[in-house]
């Protein structure tokens, strides 16, 4: 476990770019469908990264990624008032 501490990054990398290959050659050989590859890319990415950051340092180092995610560093209605013009935007109010 040191040893993965230690190079955390490293490891980080060389997961996702093997996850990464085998994903893309999964949809490549049509055994996953190709809608999948949009956002099963990203959530690829995610399960790899919070599951060494899991295994590493628990959910100690989950907490450590996720707080600063989730600082509000402006005004609730800022972000209210983003939101509801995104969605009037997408509905077409």
């Amino acid at each position: 476990m040191n040893t993965i501490r230690r190079h955390e990054v490293w490891f980080v990398l060389s997961l996702l770019v093997i996850a990464n290959a085998l994903f893309v050659t999964l949809v490549v050989r049509e055994a996953l469908l190709h809608r999948v590859y949009g956002p099963g890319r990203f959530a690829l990415l995610g399960i790899v990264l919070f599951g060494l950051i899991f295994l590493v340092r628990g959910w100690t180092g989950v907490n450590d990624v996720l707080r600063p995610m989730v600082e509000w560093r402006r005004p609730l209605w800022l972000y209210l008032f983003a939101f509801g013009y995104l969605g009037c935007s997408v509905s077409s109010c």
